[in-house]
């Protein structure tokens, strides 16, 4: 800010005054920009303009200097005025006022002649003058040279060589580029060097970040490793995952034109490898949990089938661990895959057993079946057979599997089934001895309900026979014969009846009931 008796105005508003001023058309001089510079009590007012020049520079100053003048400012600072023509700064078109202060009061002419004080106060301004201005120009590059721009590149180059020779150590690296853009930074947008300026300075800040982005990277890196120990419970793997996407997404805003892509995409690499590495473990882990919950819960073939398919995926996760990253060559993982394979062996075990034992259960189920088929169309010695191949089979099934309750209750049935067939081919049997003998002396049907016995024709005419000659010719001993084989029908046929726990009945060539026997 510039202080006037009258307050204070800033640079811009002074550089848009003079703008405004030397626009009018009775000045008719219009420069291409003004810039203002205040060091101290120094004002420097540069006027650019495009070649040539206004043929009357003096005019264009007197109207600065009243302009000065007006808003009372020549009066405190000591004021410099350059033309600067594409840049170039014209040593003899410039205006120098001197500050009224500055100036003597009095004068003793004893002391000093008029005519020295003039020269003397001249040449003094020339040299403040001339310090000021090379010191602007070399401050904000206001001409030609500009010695800003050479350092920034040099500091840069020496940046570019340490990332090549200290790949490990870049924070000299970072200082550097930083220093560079801060140097280019202090080039004022109305210094001809500007645009090249804002552009190596733009260019240096994203190399700057580029780098640090990949030293942020490295950091992160190292602290998601420094978290993979086994065991991890499931927020490290949250944390772990958390770290691998923030560091895969600082390496990857490295564009490839960048010095740093070819390390970046290096590590890219790593961090992919290590990422893979942990999804690998996490997942393998899930399916162990999962594989473990349903182990405690598995009873039959299908629920085995599924913890060995569980295990069998832990297992095969565990393998996708990539060898070359950090969590493979930790002894827990090896103890891990001994575990799994533990636990899938089991479970195969299991799986084998029970398909065994569904296997068993199914045939002995089938052969169950054909007794009972067999049995109803009155098969009994088949049926027997069948029965028996039955309960062969089923006594084959482990008490371990889940499906032996079922074929426990298979055998009892069967057992049951079998005690009842062989009674009846035992019943038959006994039927069969009693009705055969030199003649047939009886037929038979058996069911649930009741044994039916009919005598055959020729036993029963036989029977006649025996019974009227005993009586015609008083044979005693005949007589006693053949009450004591009647008899013995009589003890058989009730023994029978009592042994199958059926009632008999006794029929009679005509279907006529001669005698019934209850079960005793």
């Amino acid at each position: 800010m510039l202080e006037t008796q009258n307050g204070s105005i800033s640079l811009k508003e002074l550089e848009y005054l003079l703008q405004e001023r030397l626009c009018a058309p009775s000045v008719g001089v219009v420069p291409q920009k003004i810039s203002c510079l205040l060091k101290d009590h120094h004002v420097m007012i540069l006027l650019h303009y495009q070649q040539p020049a206004m043929p009357y520079p003096r005019k264009v100053f007197a109207v600065i200097e009243e302009m000065l003048n007006q808003l009372q400012i020549a009066q405190k600072y000591q004021i410099l005025t350059y033309l600067v023509v594409q840049g170039k700064y014209q040593s003899k078109t410039r205006l120098t006022s001197i500050p009224v202060p500055l100036l003597p009061a009095k004068t003793h002419p004893k002391e000093q002649t008029p005519q020295k004080f003039p020269k003397l106060l001249l040449t003094s301004v020339g040299i403040i003058s001339t310090i000021f201005l090379s010191y602007l120009a070399n401050r904000y590059c206001l001409f030609n040279n500009c010695a800003l721009i050479p350092q920034a590149n040099q500091l840069a180059n020496q940046a570019k060589l340490m990332i090549e020779e200290t790949p490990k150590d870049l924070a000299p690296a970072y200082q550097n580029l930083t220093q560079s853009h801060q140097l280019l930074n202090q080039i004022p947008s109305w210094s001809p060097h500007y645009r090249e300026a804002h552009s190596l300075a733009l260019d240096y800040q994203q190399k700057a970040q580029n780098l640090d982005n990949f030293q942020k990277a490295l950091t992160i890196k190292d602290q998601a490793l420094s978290l993979t120990k086994l065991p991890l419970t499931i927020p490290d793997y949250a944390k772990i995952e958390s770290l691998w996407a923030e560091a895969i997404a600082l390496l990857e805003h490295i564009p490839s034109e960048d010095q740093l892509y070819p390390p970046a995409q290096l590590e890219l690499a790593q961090i992919n490898l290590e990422k893979q590495a942990i999804t690998s473990l996490k997942t393998a882990q899930e399916a162990s949990q999962l594989g473990k919950a349903r182990e405690s819960v598995a009873r039959s073939l299908q629920n085995w089938q599924l913890v060995a398919a569980t295990w069998r995926t832990a297992l095969a996760r565990l393998s996708q661990i990539p060898q070359h990253s950090q969590i493979a060559k930790q002894a827990e993982i090896k103890q891990l895959s001994t575990i799994y394979q533990s636990r899938l062996t089991q479970a195969q075990q299991r799986s084998e057993q029970e398909a065994l034992a569904l296997k068993l259960y199914q045939q002995g189920q089938q052969q169950a079946k054909l007794a009972q088929n067999l049995a109803a169309s009155k098969q009994w010695q088949t049926s027997v057979y069948h029965w028996r191949e039955a309960l062969n089979i089923l006594s084959k099934i482990s008490p371990e599997s889940h499906i032996f309750t079922e074929a426990k209750n298979s055998v009892k049935y069967s057992q049951n089934s079998l005690s009842e067939a062989e009674a009846k081919l035992t019943l038959l049997f006994n039927l069969e001895q009693i009705c055969t003998a030199d003649i047939r002396i009886c037929d038979y049907d058996v069911s649930s309900e009741i044994i039916k016995v009919q005598l055959t024709p020729i036993y029963q005419q036989q029977l006649l026979q025996v019974s009227l000659a005993t009586n015609a010719q008083t044979n005693l001993p005949a007589q006693m014969e053949l009450r004591q084989h009647l008899s013995g029908l009589d003890n058989i046929f009730q023994s029978i009846s009592n042994s199958s726990g059926i009632p008999l009945e006794v029929y009679d060539s005509q279907q006529i009931l001669i005698v019934s026997y209850l079960p005793l």
